[in-house]
């Protein structure tokens, strides 16, 4: 088997580091970082932390995700259901499109308004 193939465990291992990362992350801004509606703001360091990681575990979403997209519809013509595993992982794959290009939208919009090109 070549080296650039992900097997099941190291599939799985990436699906366990995702979820755990995200747990994490969610967890310490629920305990660290204050409420939305006080007047207290976080302090520098610990803000640009968070966004940090927030960034690169998005980041590290979106390749596990497109790798898993891959193997997936590389393995359509290897299933006995054929019809049923395309229908339901083109849904999937629709519906990750539209949720990334959301995203992807509204952080392309919230910089433009930051850095002052749009009003």
């Amino acid at each position: 088997m070549p080296a650039t193939r992900t097997t099941e465990a190291g599939q799985v291992k990436h699906n366990i580091v995702l979820v755990a990362g995200w747990v994490i992350l969610l967890l310490l801004a629920s305990l660290l970082l204050p409420p939305l509606d006080s007047r207290v703001n976080p302090g520098p360091l610990l803000a640009k932390s968070f966004i940090v990681a927030t960034i690169a575990l998005s980041i590290y979403t979106v390749v596990v995700m497109f790798g898993y997209f891959n193997r997936s519809w590389r393995r359509v013509g290897l299933v006995p259901n054929r019809v049923e595993y395309a229908t339901w992982l083109g849904f999937q794959t629709a519906l990750f499109l539209v949720v990334f290009v959301w995203i992807l939208k509204a952080v392309v919009l919230a910089v433009a308004h930051r850095f002052g090109f749009l009003p």
